[in-house]
């Protein structure tokens, strides 16, 4: 049997993430969906293959591609369709999703076929209108991918952020109080008077007697 299959990546090269969509319509039935592409995405073209590789699995899973069918596959990326068809060499993420995508296709016996659609177009020719449906879901499942990565990039800021003011400061050291010093020389006690005014002497004067004197 016939299956048509449309599929579309979205990528964000800043968080590494990604976000497919899919068309599946045949004589079976017709369906699409959305998901986030797993791991880290390194590139767009990546992202497109990995695309094209769950809207297969989606296909199998609900069972409208089955043993022996004929895959349409309708992509608006012709780098992923030459790694698909061994017209240029992929990376090692890429010959990973190549590989998958020949193990099921030996599994079922399936042949598929690639043709390349223009995308982000204004017409109304049923194919574009779906490519451009699997674009506005991928978009937005990526965009929750991402969101997710943020908000759990903004937690860790805020978690360093209360453990730095959970550490307590050193405690601030007092002056220490200054002593009056007094230093003998003689018969007579030599003064050194270096701030605390009010403290009183003994001063030994004439006749031997002790005299108390205000400093």
């Amino acid at each position: 049997m016939n299956v048509t299959i449309l599929a579309d990546a979205s990528h964000c090269p800043e968080t590494k993430v990604g976000g497919y969509g899919y068309w599946i319509a045949s004589a079976r039935g017709k369906k699409g969906g959305s998901g986030a592409l797993n791991g880290s995405i390194a590139s767009s073209t990546l992202a497109e293959m990995m695309a094209i590789a769950n809207a297969i699995h989606h296909g199998v899973k609900m069972n409208l591609v089955q043993g022996h069918d004929i895959l349409l596959i309708q992509t608006d990326c012709e780098s992923a369709i030459f790694a698909f068809t061994n017209k240029r060499k992929g990376s090692a993420e890429e010959k990973k999703v190549v590989e998958y995508v020949q193990k099921v296709m030996g599994l079922l016996k399936l042949t598929i076929e690639y043709k390349h659609v223009k995308g982000h177009t204004n017409s109304s020719e049923a194919r574009f209108a779906a490519n451009n449906a699997c674009d506005r879901a991928a978009r937005k499942a990526m965009r929750r991918a991402r969101d997710k990565i943020r908000l759990e990039q903004l937690k860790q800021i805020l978690e360093k952020g209360n453990q730095n003011e959970a550490i307590p400061r050193p405690a601030e050291k007092s002056p220490g109080r200054r002593e009056l010093a007094v230093q003998p020389d003689g018969d007579s006690n030599k003064e050194d008077c270096r701030g605390n005014a009010g403290v009183r002497l003994k001063r030994r004067v004439s006749g031997g007697h002790n005299k108390e004197t205000g400093v």
